[in-house]
């Protein structure tokens, strides 16, 4: 019930219903979803004590074709893409380096096993010491992902390297039931 919402979040649950023609649910569990978005994962709940759990959201609106879910999706998530591109823009430069920095090091670290192998006997502990140091150096460069908190088609194994490489907090947010 749109009455449930706080006033600023049922307001625009009302508008985006009204504007787009369509079930004051659908909006609602859709801006209620995308909020969780940026929500999930950060709280947690108290049932009693001892017992937490996270505030995820699970939400699933079914509706016949046509009945304009699409251009529900689309603005309901319009904040969180926004958001995903400025992040994106502010972090561009981080990632570039962080990517070009794993390219050199995975080459020096490429040359140096090269190396190790062909080394004569006498030269043989230094070198494969020099590709261990290269390897690991290699694995303690981290590149950042670009931000991205939600997909609307999606794998089963993609989705699952997506929450991964955004520490498990990710949702999907789509107008079709595919991912069912």
């Amino acid at each position: 019930p749109i009455a449930a919402l706080p006033e600023p979040l049922a307001e625009h649950v009302k508008a985006l219903s009204i504007e787009k023609q369509t079930p004051a649910a659908l909006a609602g569990s859709l801006v209620l979803t995308a909020c969780a978005v940026g929500t999930g994962g950060r709280f947690e709940v108290e049932i009693r004590p001892g017992w937490r759990e996270p505030t995820n959201i699970f939400t699933a609106t079914v509706l016949d074709p046509g009945n304009r879910k699409s251009a529900v999706v689309r603005a309901a998530t319009a904040p969180i893409r926004e958001y995903e591109y400025q992040e994106g823009q502010r972090l561009a430069n981080g990632i570039r380096e962080a990517e070009a920095r794993r390219r050199i090091l995975k080459r020096k670290a490429d040359q140096a096993e090269k190396k190790a192998a062909t080394a004569p006997p006498e030269d043989a502990a230094r070198f494969e010491r020099e590709a261990l140091d290269a390897a690991k150096a290699l694995a303690q460069v981290n590149v950042p992902p670009s931000p991205r908190l939600f997909a609307d088609d999606v794998t089963p194994e993609e989705l699952a390297r997506l929450i991964s490489n955004h520490r498990g907090r990710f949702a999907v947010l789509s107008a079709e039931g595919g991912i069912f």
